[in-house]
Parts: structure tokens; sequence; C-alpha cells
């Protein structure tokens, strides 16, 4: 399994994308990954969000992200501001 975010996952951008590699020979259902954004609402295009918690400074949201990934496939996830 390998995991890329574009552009960089570190609180900066209202939009990132993360692609997941599975380079496994079995589905991986409700994978997770995990967005740390601008403190705002936001969307994603695959899967569904679990959670978006602020932080105690309010200035990020960490947004949690739950999706199927099936064997020996990618998935790209994007969250991005509503």
């Amino acid at each position: 399994m390998r995991l890329t975010f574009s552009p960089s996952n570190d609180g900066s951008q209202r939009t990132v994308t993360a692609r997941v590699d599975n380079d496994w020979q079995q589905d991986f259902p409700n994978s997770r990954v995990t967005f740390v954004l601008p403190n705002g609402e936001y969307k994603v295009n695959l899967g569904r969000i679990e959670s978006a918690i602020v932080s105690d400074d309010s200035h990020f949201v960490v947004l949690t992200v739950r999706f199927d990934i099936p064997a020996k496939s990618s998935a790209i996830v994007i969250a991005s501001a509503r």
C-alpha cells in the first residue's frame, strides 16, 4: 500500500489529493486517509467523511475519510473546500 499527497498535506491548501495504490491481492474495505487542511468545511469525491476535528488554535481541521480500495488498484481521494 502506498500513499502520496499532492500538494503537501500540511494544512496550507484548501484542496488536497491523496492517491492510494493497493499492490496487494486483497480488497481493503473501509480504508482511512487523514487530511490536514485550513479550518473550514470540506467535501470529498470518494468515500465518506468520518470526522472533521478543528485544532485547538482553530487554524486547521483534521479530516478523516473512509473509502474502499479494491485489490491491485488505485484510489484518488480529493478533499476540497465547500
